[in-house]
């Protein structure tokens, strides 16, 4: 006989401030009158460097550098290609250096970029006028949304690598970045009419390009801002224990609302029940809210609920035709 979870239930799940991150430099090829100026994103609605573009399938950062001569600044992109300009366009941003990550093909020794991303130089002295990303960023929780649109809506991009620090380092330029449904980016200075905190268990997703961490949800966003410090969420849910319950006759026990999760938990189902009477758990990864039970569903032995959670194995999710309520 299973031992079941009696319990008025006060969860309060303490999301730990996310440690900043530090944006690392880089040494790379010695161009004599100009200075290294880090890797770059192109510019918001065009390139980065607009005065002038050269293409070579063996181009190094010195024939780049040769064909700009004469002008302030200088990038190697996607490995063939070369821009020119007097300073980098609006939107255009020092990023992390791992974005830059393309060897020159007439120097595989040497660095030329990558898609969207510039190994840049600069005239010696005018560094001190670019602009860079700010090197730390704090977490501000899970957001919705906003009422009619994005919460970010200045800049997005998608990747199935995905990655805080990938995201953090192409919204540099930007106050704020937030992180979607596992692989997509938004940027922005401010959040959209209607975006609010929300729960952090409804940024439920993990990021692709790492597991250990986490981007977003359906429709929600990890929200971080640079040179922000990292913010505590405190959940709190009150529920009793009501025991297994079958499914109602020809339809669900509880019809208000449906959640599905690969990592169920009792809380998650909890938070996402928020604002019903009941909730119960099914077939490990089902989740059911609603203000009463439907006709036909009855209370049975406790054994007959018999699933794990997948997200805490100590915890039961009911079983097939069976809740956890």
């Amino acid at each position: 006989m299973r031992t079941t979870l009696i319990f008025t239930t006060f969860f309060s799940a303490f999301v730990a401030a996310t440690p900043l991150h530090l944006l690392q430099a880089r040494v790379t090829v010695a161009i004599a009158g100009y200075d290294y100026a880090g890797c770059y994103s192109e510019a918001t609605s065009t390139r980065a460097f607009s005065d002038l573009s050269y293409y070579d399938d063996g181009m190094t950062i010195e024939k780049c550098a040769a064909a700009c001569s004469g002008y302030a600044w200088f990038g190697a992109e996607y490995g063939r290609e070369c821009y020119c300009g007097s300073t980098p366009n609006a939107g255009s941003a020092q990023v992390e250096e791992a974005y830059c990550r393309f060897p020159c093909p007439g120097n595989a020794a040497e660095t030329c970029g990558s898609g969207g991303h510039l190994t840049t130089y600069a005239k010696s002295g005018t560094l001190s006028s670019a602009p860079s990303a700010p090197s730390t960023y704090g977490s501000l929780g899970c957001y919705t949304e906003a009422t009619t649109g994005r919460a970010l809506s200045s800049a997005a991009f998608a990747d199935d690598d995905m990655t805080i620090e990938m995201c953090a380092a192409e919204c540099a330029g930007f106050t704020m970045f937030g992180l979607e449904y596992r692989r997509e980016c938004y940027c922005g200075n401010a959040l959209n009419a209607g975006s609010v905190a929300t729960s952090q268990l409804d940024c439920k997703y993990s990021c692709m390009g790492n597991q250990s961490e986490s981007c977003g949800g359906d429709s929600r966003l990890n929200l971080y801002e640079f040179g922000a410090t990292s913010v505590p969420e405190t959940i709190d849910i009150i529920y009793a224990y009501q025991g297994c319950y079958t499914e109602a006759t020809r339809i669900r026990a509880l019809t208000g609302k449906a959640y599905f999760n690969d990592s169920m938990t009792v809380e998650a189902c909890a938070t996402a029940c928020t604002g019903f009477t009941w909730f119960g758990v099914e077939y490990g990864r089902e989740c059911y809210c609603g203000n009463t039970i439907n006709s036909g569903s009855i209370l049975v032995d406790g054994s007959k609920c018999s699933f794990s959670c997948p997200g805490n194995s100590a915890e039961k999710c009911g079983a097939g035709n069976h809740l956890d309520v």
